[in-house]
């Protein structure tokens, strides 16, 4: 099984982080990374069940949310390049806040099943940092 990991430490409390970041239908915070979200269907954003489409490729859906624990999964349902569906399984993303101090540490990974794992974490390596440095810059 393969996986992938970015943290980033923000000068900001947890709750703040954790409004900016909550509705999986809004990454406002990102738009330099994330140039389109569409929203698919009824389902609210920090409902298990809550689609999206992030720049026309990333298809993905809530399927972990806990508002106590600063915490929400998701799967990508429908990807690009080493994402694409044939080439990859089970590819579940976490984002994880904790308290540190007066800052927020930001956890951002995933794990997943794909004939070439390395190409799988040189594409989201990078994705994941850009989003955690996008997110940090929004908040500072």
């Amino acid at each position: 099984m393969g996986s992938v990991r970015q943290q980033i430490i923000i000068n900001a409390s947890i709750e703040k982080v954790w409004q900016t970041i909550r509705n999986f239908h809004d990454v406002s915070w990102a738009p330099k990374v994330a140039t389109s979200v569409v929203r698919q269907g009824d389902i609210p954003g920090t409902v298990v069940g809550a689609k999206r489409i992030i720049n026309d490729v990333f298809y993905e859906t809530l399927s972990h949310f806990n508002e106590a624990q600063h915490t929400f999964s998701y799967q990508i349902d429908k990807g690009p390049g080493p994402l694409k569906a044939d080439l990859i399984e089970n590819y579940i993303g976490t984002v994880t806040l904790s308290a540190d101090g007066e800052n927020t540490l930001v956890d951002w990974s995933a794990s997943f099943s794909a004939e070439d794992e390395q190409a799988v974490a040189n594409f989201c390596n990078p994705m994941y940092r850009a989003l955690l440095t996008a997110m940090k810059d929004s908040l500072s």
